[in-house]
This record gives structure tokens, C-alpha cells and sequence, in this order.
């Protein structure tokens, strides 16, 4: 989730995260699928916010927590 948040936030790119999270142990054949889910959350969002829909209160509070682990780390 902190590479959606990066990527969402525009602090690096899909290289950079493919990158994080190949030094984090992912697999490499891992990676499209993960790259292909948060590229279809940050569609979603663009969507839902462009709906002006506001996200159910779980996923709100998840996101911001992922925020605050992000800055911190």
C-alpha cells in the first residue's frame, strides 16, 4: 500500500517501485499483478473522485494510516 500512496502522491514512478519492492523481497513475476492493482486503485480513485464519492470510512482511515507510515518511514 505505500507504493500506491507514493505513486498516487507522484513520489516516484512504477520503475522506482517495482525497484522498493524487488529490495523488500517481492518476487519479481509478483510484480505486474501488484503494479496492475494499484493502477486500477488510483483509477478507481480518480473515478470516485471525480464522482464526487466519497470512499466508505474503512478504506478512508486504511489510506491514511498508510499515509502517516509512509511519511514516517
Amino acid at each position: 500500500m505505500k507504493f500506491a500512496v507514493c505513486l498516487a502522491q507522484g513520489k516516484g514512478s512504477y520503475g522506482e517501485a517495482a525497484d522498493k519492492m524487488l529490495k523488500n523481497g517481492v518476487e519479481q513475476e509478483e510484480i505486474p499483478e501488484i503494479i496492475t492493482m494499484i493502477s486500477f486503485a488510483n483509477y478507481m480513485l480518480t473515478l470516485a473522485d471525480g464522482l464526487m464519492v466519497a470512499p466508505d470510512k474503512h478504506f478512508y482511515e486504511l489510506i491514511e494510516k498508510t499515509k502517516k507510515k509512509s511519511i514516517v518511514a
